[in-house]
């Protein structure tokens, strides 16, 4: 299974090292990924640093940039440049800690039929496709309770953090 991660940033030179760091060294690397940042209007070193961390990992990756849109355009262009089976749309201050969590993500892929959307946040507004039914999955925070609303969904699966 392919995963594209795709972030938006906007200046974030002190902290995009890290930001990338914690999603890309916490992978199983039992699957393919992509990695989509879109610069939104960005006038610091963050495309430097990206650069610098995404060098010689062995991923396919690709920037993109923005002049000065909303968050929701941004993620609209990764999505048109991505050629995974699910895309990430990762803010650019969602850092991840867990160990292995593309594993965890295919897991719950695998064990729901038809899934559209895991972990629906700010910034993500998709306008077609089916519609999906109020049914929460969380894998690790029960606490979160089983409804939500979502707007209607692509036919592609989609993860938000």
């Amino acid at each position: 299974m392919k995963l594209t991660l795709a972030f938006d940033i906007y200046n974030k030179e002190h902290w995009i090292q890290s930001l990338l760091e914690s999603w890309l060294d916490n992978l199983s690397g039992k699957h393919e990924v992509e990695v989509i940042i879109v610069f939104d209007d960005c006038k610091d070193a963050s495309p430097e640093i990206a650069e610098r961390v995404l060098q010689g990992r062995g991923l396919n990756y690709q920037f993109l940039y923005a002049d000065d849109e909303s968050e929701i355009y941004c993620n609209d262009l990764a999505f048109q440049h991505a050629t995974g089976d699910f895309i990430i749309f990762i803010q650019d201050d969602n850092w991840i800690y867990d160990r292995d969590w593309d594993d965890t993500l295919v897991q719950v892929l695998h064990r729901v039929d038809n899934i559209g959307a895991v972990g629906l946040l700010a910034g993500l507004e998709m306008k077609r496709g089916p519609r999906l039914s109020k049914r929460r999955i969380e894998v690790n925070r029960p606490h979160k309770g089983e409804d939500f609303w979502v707007k209607e969904v692509f036919d592609l699966g989609v993860w938000s953090c």
